[in-house]
């Protein structure tokens, strides 16, 4: 994200230091996504920089004053690059607004914009975040967030203690009912189990975060588990 600095050249170096350990994004200026210098910038840190994949947070775009959704044809001369450079991409969606409509009106735009890019390789980063679909105590997620979540080339980042750890204590026993509801919604190869370190520590331990997965979800099968907790990751880039 923007809010660390710019980082390409930096996280290449990383890379290259421990190619058997890492793999890295690069970050453009997605409200400046449809000007030539971006285009630019993404083929440097692809095919100089030796950057696997693309990091892009649709918030920033009405941040920085776009009121262009990331589906609108002004943006498809950079999608389609993404897309000729064969890199997959992590999506952050996120809105300035607060409330369950804008965030479902910015799933409906990525739900365009996964069915016009059917081969392009994309994980919802954080997943669906959960605080959105709050009502006192419980969690309701409506169908219309899930339609997209279930286009083939989505998988999605299971990422919870990171927003729900400032409302639940590990080992976050509410969060095995949603879960489940991702595990047999979608099935184990479009999961992908995520940590946020070094932010989740405000929460919980590195170990923690994934242990409230591994550990205590035993209704996922071991395989299943390996699957989520690298294995599909690792088939996106390849490994």
């Amino acid at each position: 994200g923007h809010a660390y600095g710019r980082l390409n050249g930096y996280i290449s170096d990383a890379v290259r230091s421990y190619p058997d350990r890492l793999w890295g994004l690069a970050l453009v200026d997605e409200w400046r996504a449809d000007q030539p210098g971006q285009l630019r910038g993404l083929d440097r840190a692809v095919l100089q920089l030796g950057l696997h994949g693309l990091w892009f947070q649709s918030g920033n775009l009405r941040l920085y004053g776009r009121t262009e959704s990331i589906d609108d044809p002004v943006f498809h001369g950079f999608w389609d690059r993404v897309a000729d450079l064969g890199i997959p991409v992590f999506l952050n969606l996120t809105t300035l607004e607060p409330g369950i409509e804008p965030y479902l009106k910015e799933l409906d735009a990525f739900d365009r914009w996964a069915q016009r890019y059917p081969g392009l390789r994309v994980v919802l980063a954080h997943g669906l975040p959960l605080f959105r679909f709050m009502d006192g105590g419980d969690i309701r997620i409506p169908s219309r967030a899930w339609k997209p979540l279930s286009r083939e080339n989505v998988v999605v980042e299971l990422l919870l203690p990171i927003f729900q750890g400032s409302i639940w204590e590990y080992p976050f026993e509410e969060a095995r009912p949603i879960v489940r509801e991702y595990y047999e919604r979608l099935g184990p190869e479009k999961l992908a189990w995520g940590s946020d370190i070094p932010n989740v520590e405000r929460h919980c331990t590195y170990r923690q975060s994934l242990d409230y997965l591994r550990l205590d979800c035993d209704f996922i099968s071991k395989d299943d588990m390996a699957q989520i907790s690298g294995g599909n990751i690792g088939r996106l880039f390849g490994a």
